[in-house]
């Protein structure tokens, strides 16, 4: 047993470390095709994107494992459902923000507007990929958490090589990368939770209120935590502009 726990823990400890390797190993080649102020907004994007997120998920992934544990492996499946609920509600309400006060965000980001619905995307689909994760840990499936994390992070690289350095784009090749790789594991590791079983799109209202009553006490923290990490980039940008992140 105790083997098999640190077996486990190493596999989630390589995963992840690898997966924050990938970004860091990728530095080079965009400080290269990308100038200072582009570059900044790629960064900036990032970062904005990490906030926006937890106010996606309200940190509803976290109900998943307290759940299981609390009242067994059939509340899995619908507390997982409950979890992408809350950040598809969520999303819808950051997608009509972003819509309706395009301004108030512009001055707080520093990017252009009509990406700011990219942003709210991008923090849906983090958020979901929180919930999967989650649910893998939870079910002891490190192979299958590690198969998430790395898929994320190598098909993000690709696709940032494939739309900056081929097709010319800009930081927002950056940004549809984040996007389209997220949007592509999310598909798969749903439909993966579909098949078998781990679940279920039949949400109860209750279940939803279950997973908020849970995840919004720790808002406060949650992002604490998120802008002491990204509170540089953004205050770099809202003074002196993205060039200088």
């Amino acid at each position: 047993m105790a083997n098999r726990v640190a077996g486990d823990a190493a596999i989630y400890l390589a995963a992840t470390m690898a997966n924050a390797a990938i970004p860091f190993l990728l530095l080079p080649i965009l400080t290269r095709w990308l100038g200072p102020a582009e570059f900044g907004l790629a960064a900036l994007f990032f970062a904005t994107t990490n906030v926006v997120m937890v106010f996606a998920g309200l940190s509803a992934h976290g109900m998943i494992s307290v759940a299981y544990f609390r009242v067994g492996p059939d509340a899995l499946a619908p507390q997982t459902g409950a979890a992408v609920g809350v950040a598809v509600m969520m999303g819808a309400i950051l997608l009509l923000l972003s819509t309706f006060l395009p301004d108030s965000i512009l001055r707080v980001t520093g990017l252009p507007p009509s990406w700011l619905w990219v942003v709210a995307v991008a923090a849906i689909l983090q958020a979901i990929q929180m919930a999967v994760a989650a649910v893998f840990q939870t079910r002891r499936q490190p192979f299958h958490f590690a198969a998430v994390q790395l898929g994320y992070g190598v098909l993000l690289a690709a696709l940032t090589i494939g739309l900056i350095g081929w097709s010319n784009f800009g930081w927002e090749g950056r940004a549809l990368a984040q996007v389209a790789a997220a949007a592509v594991v999310c598909a798969v590791a749903l439909a993966a939770l579909t098949t078998s079983g781990g679940i279920n799109w039949n949400v109860r209202k209750w279940r939803m209120r279950e997973a908020l009553s849970f995840g919004v006490p720790l808002l406060p923290h949650a992002i604490g935590g998120v802008v002491i990490a990204n509170i540089v980039r953004l205050t770099l940008a809202s003074v002196t502009g993205p060039e200088t992140i």
